[in-house]
C-alpha cells in the first residue's frame, strides 16, 4: 500500500507537472511512526531530486511531547523538509492566541533539538481565531484587524486577544515578527 501511495503520488506529480509535494498525515500513532518515514524515503526516491518533499507534524513542547508520538523528525528530515505545524489545539473560548510566544520557543527548540535546523519549516499562523455560537472558525487578519488596539500591540507577545465575551484572537505585524526572530535565532 506504501508503494502504491508513494507510486500514484510521483505519477500525480509528474502529471501536474508540480514540483512538489506537502504530506500532511493527522495523529500518525507512534507504532506506524517507522511507515511514515518508509513512504517518505519511498516518495522522495520516486520523485527525485529536483522536487519538493515536505512532510508536516504536529507541535511538540517538553510539557507535551505527545503530538509527535507518530513523528520522527530526525528521521523524516533525511528524506524530506519537516514542517512543524505551531497552531495549538486548544481552541477553547477565551484570551487565546494561535501560538503564543512562550509555546512557540518551546516548539521551534525542541524541532531543532529533534532535526537539524536546516530541515525544518514552521508554520507561522497569519489568521485569526473567531468563537461562536457554533463553535471556533477561522477569521482573516482582514475581519479581525479593525478590532486592533494600541493596547493590543503592547502585549508582551504582540498578539492580539479580544476579552472572553469578543470571542476573537489574532497574530499582528509585532507578533510574527517576534516569532520570527525566535526562529532565526
Amino acid at each position: 500500500l506504501r508503494n502504491r501511495v508513494a507510486i500514484r503520488t510521483a505519477r500525480s506529480l509528474d502529471a501536474l507537472g508540480a514540483t512538489g509535494v506537502v504530506l500532511d498525515l493527522d495523529g500518525v500513532p507512534g507504532e506506524r511512526g517507522a511507515d511514515l518515514v518508509a513512504l517518505a524515503q519511498t516518495l522522495a526516491r520516486l520523485i527525485g531530486p529536483g522536487r519538493s518533499l515536505v512532510v508536516a507534524v504536529p507541535p511538540a513542547t517538553d510539557a507535551d511531547p505527545g503530538p509527535q508520538a507518530g513523528y520522527d523528525l530526525r528521521a523524516l528530515s533525511r528524506s524530506a523538509l519537516v514542517l512543524v505545524e505551531t497552531a495549538p489545539a486548544d481552541t477553547t473560548r477565551g484570551p487565546v492566541v494561535q501560538a503564543p510566544l512562550e509555546r512557540w520557543r518551546e516548539v521551534v527548540r525542541r524541532s531543532a533539538h529533534e532535526a537539524p535546523a536546516r530541515r525544518l519549516l514552521f508554520a507561522l499562523p497569519t489568521a485569526g481565531i473567531a468563537w461562536e455560537a457554533g463553535g471556533v472558525r477561522a477569521a482573516s487578519q482582514a475581519e479581525l484587524y479593525p478590532r486592533l488596539t494600541e493596547a493590543h500591540q503592547q502585549l508582551p507577545d504582540g498578539a492580539a486577544r479580544g476579552t472572553a465575551s469578543d470571542g476573537w484572537a489574532t497574530e499582528t505585524d509585532r507578533s510574527i515578527e517576534l516569532k520570527l526572530r525566535v526562529v532565526h535565532d
